[in-house]
């Protein structure tokens, strides 16, 4: 839509908001039973901004990667269903199997979605940090953290690293959600309606 001088600065700005989303979703999850509440809104969010962002990428040739909703409902579903085979197979070790595939295939399909494997495990370690606080989940974040932006600049992998180790785990250490204005679901749609006034602009 925009020539490169605006595209990269644009981008760059989205992909270092990321990390914060994704620490306001993962702390959240640790503190209370909301996987289902937001697998169903990440879904419909994933689906509307997929409509807005289809025309735009089909004249590219290409529809992927699938938008960042779908990242983050791919890694909620992971998330849920690591906690619930451990709840359920407790005592079995064919959990360990059960999870195992669980990884396996939302790691096939992270692939079509924006931030790729990186991303999901950013997430999936970053979750593991909070609820658990060890040191390997840390360490992991970090190291996913730098490789996610990798790709894309130097410079975002840098920062979103540095990001993750001195805006996001302190904040662990807190027992409170962070609380911002209601209604929660205007930050959902910011991303869709974006896109949308990107996609107005780009038709006029």
């Amino acid at each position: 839509i925009f020539t490169p001088s605006f595209e990269i600065p644009l981008r760059l700005i989205g992909r270092l908001s990321f990390p914060i989303f994704v620490f306001l979703l993962t702390f959240n999850l640790t503190k209370k039973d909301l996987f289902k509440k937001y697998i169903s809104r990440l879904f419909i969010f994933a689906v509307i901004t997929s409509l807005i962002l289809i025309p735009l990428k089909y004249q590219s040739g290409n529809i992927l990667p699938l938008n960042i909703f779908w990242t983050l409902l791919l890694s909620v579903i992971t998330i849920y269903g690591v906690e619930k085979t451990l709840q359920i197979f407790k005592q079995n070790n064919c959990k360990y199997f059960i999870i195992g595939y669980i990884l396996c295939f939302s790691a096939i399909f992270s692939c079509l979605t924006d931030f790729e494997l990186f991303g999901l495990f950013y997430i999936l370690s970053l979750y593991g940090w909070l609820k658990n606080k060890h040191k390997a989940f840390g360490l992991l974040t970090l190291i996913f953290a730098f490789l996610m932006n990798l790709h894309f600049s130097s410079t975002a992998s840098i920062i979103s690293t540095i990001e993750s180790l001195i805006f996001l785990l302190p904040l662990s250490s807190s027992n409170n959600s962070p609380r911002f204005l209601n209604p929660w679901w205007l930050f959902y749609a910011y991303y869709p309606a974006h896109l949308a006034i990107f996609y107005a602009v780009k038709l006029y």
